[in-house]
């Protein structure tokens, strides 16, 4: 019986092994820590992304803007507008209006 003195009777009459059993859950115990620790881990690196993703939503909303008439596209002095009846107000310094075959500046 020497062999038997670590083995208990689980519940379908197996040997069971207490020493083996405490160090898979400990293992597992281990494992589930881990598990958490890199879950953390990208949890704070995806808030990292927002937070960045953020601040470019920002920026763009400074430039690109969806008003009732249409959409607004600003930069410095330079405007355009498309409106939703289709027409598309240019509004700027200069304007170069480049189609095939024409290319006209206009001041």
């Amino acid at each position: 019986m020497g062999g038997n003195l670590g083995k208990v009777f689980g519940p379908q009459g197996q040997a069971r092994n207490p020493l083996a059993d405490a160090i898979a859950a400990g293992v597992k115990a281990g494992s589930q820590e881990a598990q958490m620790a890199q879950l953390q881990k990208q949890v704070a690196h995806l808030t990292k992304l927002v937070h960045i993703l953020w601040k470019e939503a920002e920026q763009l909303e400074k430039v690109v803007q969806v008003i009732p008439e249409g959409l607004r596209i600003k930069a410095g002095m330079s405007e355009v507008l498309v409106l939703k009846n289709g027409g598309i107000i240019l509004d700027g310094m200069r304007i170069r209006l480049k189609t095939p075959g024409k290319d006209e500046l206009m001041f």
